[in-house]
């Protein structure tokens, strides 16, 4: 029994190689990569504005997409890292706020860098936008996501940077494995993001 179940687990995996071998991930050269919106804007600008920007942004992709969401320019780490721990903690507008990666806090808040990778994902091309309302906070209130109006700090100026790439590989029918949440995983454990989960696929 073990060995047929290792020869099916070993012929799915040549299966996966051979997709990854031939895939492509890369930018749409139609939209600005990566989106950059003020966090000001956010709180300011009527929502049906950032709806809109999102809207025509999405509208362009072809294929699935894998995305990260950054936060720049961040003079205190600690103060935007905290402001999301409280709201989470409280249930702020009883949102599903996203997971919260507690062993890429410190690597965050000691980087040299002045930005935080706040969340790597993933979506069908034609879900894509409503991930993104769901991310900005501006769409269901008990869907997993960082909804980013209930909890960053208003007073505070900052930069939201996506960037968005395209996942496009040849469809195998009998491919068991999810080849987008394979990629997506990867790109998470390189960036460690602060929010998300990971898939459990690596």
């Amino acid at each position: 029994m073990f060995n047929n179940l290792k020869e099916n687990i070993l012929e799915e995996f040549n299966k996966v190689e051979e997709v990854l071998h031939s895939c492509k991930l890369a930018v749409n050269s139609s939209i600005p990569n990566p989106l950059i919106i003020n966090t000001e804007d956010v709180f300011l600008k009527d929502k049906k504005d950032i709806e809109g920007l999102l809207k025509s942004i999405t509208k362009h992709f072809t294929n699935d997409v894998i995305y990260k969401i950054e936060l720049l320019e961040v003079d205190n780490k600690k103060e935007i890292i905290e402001s999301f721990e409280k709201a989470k903690d409280n249930k702020v507008e009883n949102r599903a706020f996203s997971k919260f990666n507690t062993e890429n806090k410190e690597t965050i808040i000691n980087g040299k860098s002045n930005s935080i990778p706040l969340y790597i994902g993933s979506s069908n091309k034609k879900r894509i936008y409503t991930r993104m309302r769901c991310h900005f906070g501006f769409g269901a209130k008990r869907t997993y996501a960082i909804h980013l109006k209930s909890w960053l700090p208003k007073k505070v100026k900052h930069k939201i940077s996506i960037t968005f790439l395209e996942l496009s590989y040849q469809q195998n029918g009998v491919l068991k494995t999810n080849i987008l949440e394979l990629v997506e995983q990867a790109l998470w454990y390189k960036e460690k993001p602060l929010l998300g989960k990971k898939s459990g696929l690596l």
